[in-house]
């Protein structure tokens, strides 16, 4: 792998978020949000993904967003003559996913910057809840994207607004000296990291030191970031600093909480 290896350590964390589940005080499920690398080209985004994805014994899905319609993720309209309704026809891939069973895959949207705003639209419910149109996929099922920032991008497209509030973006740079070392020695696999199953556990105290810090300081609770490509605040992204926090202690890598909280 060519990237930092703690930044490969975060990520697994931000997937293994995504495949276990907690219930809140007011009895909803929250999970980790869908992380997205967001890198210049060449680098091992899709790599790293995909080595994740067959160390921690999971289905690797990849979907090539690029090009794609929002009806390949929500479904192609199709009447049904004999009900009298429209119905939405799933593609291939979204029913890949749905047969590979609950907490078994990681789906990854590539190339996710250069969709246009109707798909990336049409991913919103799919990276808060699921969703594939009508279909509800699977609840512990983990979503990553990866793209170029926008200044090397090939439309020149970033993230929405709305869907920067719903995943974590970690910033992928090529490590120069992991990559010289892959180059003679061969690139390692990653390594998996061991997380209690109790992590959850921890979340509850993790809301109340994030209740304490925006209490003591209100207005971070929002805030724009100084560029559109870059993460920015929100009620929804201040859950995920517990979840983060959570998991980062249950597991031991505190290294890692400076690369998804940043």
């Amino acid at each position: 792998l060519k990237m930092n290896p703690t930044l490969i350590q975060a990520l697994q964390l931000a997937i293994a978020a995504q495949l276990s589940s907690f219930i809140t005080k007011d009895k909803t499920r929250f999970q980790g949000p869908p992380v997205v690398l967001i890198g210049t080209s060449g680098i091992g985004k899709t790599a790293a993904i995909g080595a994740l994805a067959r160390g921690l014994g999971k289905n690797f899905i990849g979907f090539e967003t690029a090009g794609k319609r929002a009806e390949d993720l929500v479904g192609y309209p199709y009447p049904d003559l004999e009900k009298g309704w429209m119905d939405f026809l799933p593609s291939r891939q979204v029913v890949e996913a749905l047969k590979a069973g609950e907490g078994k895959t990681i789906m990854f949207f590539d190339e996710i910057c250069d969709v246009s705003r109707s798909t990336q639209k049409a991913c919103h419910s799919v990276f808060c809840g699921h969703k594939f149109g009508d279909i509800q996929g699977p609840i512990h099922m983990a979503l990553v994207g990866a793209g170029n920032p926008p200044d090397i991008s090939t439309t020149g497209g970033s993230l929405s607004l709305a869907m920067k509030m719903r995943v974590c973006q970690l910033e992928a740079k090529c490590d120069p000296i992991t990559f010289a070392q892959g180059l003679r020695n061969g690139f390692p696999s990653a390594d998996i990291i061991s997380i209690p199953n109790n992590w959850t556990e921890l979340i509850p105290t993790k809301n109340s030191l994030v209740a304490s810090f925006i209490e003591a300081r209100p207005e971070l609770a929002e805030t724009q970031a100084d560029q559109d490509h870059l993460p920015s605040a929100s009620p929804r992204q201040w859950t995920h600093v517990a979840v983060y926090n959570a998991i980062c202690e249950a597991s031991g890598m505190l290294g890692c909480r400076s690369i998804l909280l940043e």
